[in-house]
């Protein structure tokens, strides 16, 4: 496996919505850098294997890159895909086995940057790793120019693709109460379980997950890294990216929403609980500018309003529905309070009333901003506690 220190490339990892002209900007500016080029002199290669519509997606960023000064006849939508584009006179599926192909392989070896589009993140281990894990020859022309200082980037199912092992699919309670499985249950209609299967492993530093808090993942998340034995992890929200330098090993977050980082080092889970339980979760949210050092842990945060951690009431804060409030819970109420709880349920079925208490405290090395150039919390303390309620 491909050590951390010999990558010079970086990733632009989108968590969804890429509405963002800095993001674009930012992918462009990273892949001028390579081989010092500019503008209209990089070449892109678009990966539309993940979508249900490969050209229909693949010309879709193409007309996004060309808008921002790249020249249309340096950008190639890269022949591989498992779903044919019914927008289309060909079927894109006969290109399933393309990964193979040394021709397509040697040409990503030009390119500047890749993009991998959207969709279902297991439609690009099918056309890039073999059944026993072997890669392909263009998944390891993408890993050449990587290493050498290429940017690569990608949005929703082409973030999630980043980390190995990757997420699939799942929710938070359905984590929380079932836990994980890595055999694919998409023809298992309602599997609550998250499902982690291998990925490109692009991201060394931890797994990372997307449409973060708009649709409520921190359970899940936290239910992965746990039974995956890692310690971090990074929840990337829409229109939002995570920025990686593996140069300097740090992080920068650009785009509209924030980046959630989870954190298990000290985290002890009971393991007399057959439901997730565990103390001292440590969760930091940071947002547009703010960066974050892979290896010593430390954060660097662009606003200056720190709240003093005697400006809080005693009491709690209490939501009801955490999952759909996470930013709010750890930032704007625990400016005010020195602890918020959330509580999250099953509604319907056999767990119905079984459910969760999630509690975010302040602790000495807690920090809290919230003000008018945005927000980030810094060290949140984070219980996870089973519960259940009758439901009449």
């Amino acid at each position: 496996m491909m050590a951390r220190d010999d990558i010079r490339g970086s990733l632009v990892i989108v968590g969804g919505r890429l509405e963002d002209k800095e993001i674009y900007k930012k992918f462009i500016t990273l892949a001028e850098k390579y081989r010092n080029k500019k503008t209209d002199e990089i070449k892109i290669g678009i990966m539309p294997a993940g979508s249900a519509d490969p050209i229909k997606s693949g010309k879709a960023y193409k007309k996004d890159f060309i808008s921002y000064g790249v020249s249309e006849k340096n950008i190639e939508i890269i022949p591989l895909a498992v779903k044919d584009d019914k927008s289309t006179d060909f079927d894109e599926s006969t290109w399933k086995d393309n990964g193979w192909n040394r021709e397509i392989a040697e040409r990503i070896k030009d390119y500047d940057a890749i993009w991998f589009v959207g969709g279902d993140q297991s439609r690009y281990t099918k056309v890039l790793i073999d059944e026993k894990g072997g890669h392909s020859y263009v998944l390891d022309a993408i890993w050449e120019i990587y290493k050498k200082g290429a940017v690569l980037g990608g949005s929703s199912a082409g973030a999630a693709i980043m980390s190995d092992p990757m997420i699939c699919g799942g929710t938070s309670l359905g984590a929380l109460n079932f836990g994980i499985t890595c055999e694919d249950t998409s023809d298992k209609k309602g599997d609550p379980r998250v499902f982690l299967t291998e990925g490109l492993g692009f991201f060394k530093f931890g797994m990372v997950d997307q449409h973060f808090n708009q649709r409520g993942r921190l359970g899940r998340l936290i239910v992965a890294v746990c039974e995956t034995k890692n310690n971090i992890a990074f929840g990337i929200d829409e229109n939002t990216a995570l920025v990686v330098d593996n140069s300097s090993k740090t992080v920068q977050v650009i785009g509209e929403g924030g980046l959630t980082i989870v954190n298990l080092k000290k985290a002890v889970k009971d393991i007399s609980k057959t439901r997730m339980a565990m103390n001292n979760i440590i969760i930091s949210y940071i947002e547009k500018g703010d960066t974050y050092n892979l290896n010593t842990g430390e954060f660097e945060i662009r606003k200056t309003d720190d709240l003093d951690k005697e400006e809080y009431e005693e009491k709690s804060f209490v939501s009801t529905s955490i999952f759909d409030n996470i930013k709010d819970a750890i930032t704007v109420h625990l400016s005010d309070f020195k602890e918020t709880k959330g509580m999250a349920f099953e509604m319907t079925g056999d767990t119905e009333g079984e459910g969760f208490i999630l509690k975010f405290k302040k602790e000495e090395d807690t920090k809290i901003f919230c003000g008018s150039k945005g927000f980030a919390a810094i060290n949140v303390h984070m219980d996870i506690v089973p519960v259940k309620v009758k439901v009449e």
